[in-house]
């Protein structure tokens, strides 16, 4: 039997043709990317984010400043709509400022005050004593006020100080002293008036005030500045 067996086995081998050998395979040339590594792979992840956050960003900013500027247009344009516009009413009972008032020259309100005179006291004149200075001169005046207009009573100027061999130095503090000094020599020798009030002869430096006489009393101006 076991020599049976092995006959059939030989002769199955012999009918069974013999196995080709697969034809070598060439090696082909790899055309896959190169595989990065991990920081790669991040670096290029990062750079990615980075962009496209700058854009929107700057879409964002942009956006902003539309928003701004049309905001800034619509309230223009509002309050050019609210601007008050004068009417014809207006413009008829306007009333124009004196022009010593445009020219910044008098405050009227101050001159009221100066110039009231009480009501008992009828015609008698309330007397200002006037200083202006300027670059090169220095101006005393006393003035009355009537309706038609200020009175000069008596003026004295800086530049007539030199015939009193004072030269220099026309408009500080000795020359405004001076000035006013004249002034009020000027005045007394007008009302006769100079011979009762001769006024402080020795300079102490005390404070000197003038006491009234019998007969008459001191002359009154209220200084204006």
């Amino acid at each position: 039997m076991k020599e049976a067996k092995k006959i059939e086995d030989e002769a199955k081998k012999e009918e069974t043709p013999p196995k080709e050998k697969p034809p070598l395979e060439t090696p082909q040339p790899d055309t896959s990317p190169p595989e990065m590594d991990k920081t790669d792979a991040e670096k290029k992840d990062f750079h990615s984010k980075k962009v496209g956050f700058a854009g929107t960003l700057k879409f964002y900013v942009r956006m902003t400043l539309l928003q701004e500027a049309i905001s800034y247009n619509t309230m223009r344009k509002r309050k050019a709509q609210k601007k008050p516009q004068k009417k014809q009413a207006y413009f008829k009972r306007y009333q124009v400022k004196f022009r010593r008032r445009h020219e910044g020259k008098t405050d009227y309100r101050a001159r009221i005050r100066l110039i009231n005179q009480d009501k008992n006291k009828y015609n008698t004149p309330k007397y200002r004593y006037v200083v202006r200075f300027t670059n090169k001169d220095i101006t005393a005046q006393i003035l009355s006020a009537t309706i038609t207009g200020d009175i000069v009573l008596a003026s004295a100027y800086a530049h007539e100080l030199p015939r009193s061999d004072l030269k220099a130095g026309l408009t500080n503090y000795a020359a405004a002293y001076c000035t006013g000094l004249l002034l009020a020599h000027r005045v007394l020798q007008m009302l006769d008036m100079d011979a009762e009030y001769e006024g402080n002869a020795e300079a102490t430096g005390e404070d000197y005030s003038v006491e009234p006489t019998d007969t008459r009393r001191p002359f009154r101006a209220l200084l204006d500045k």
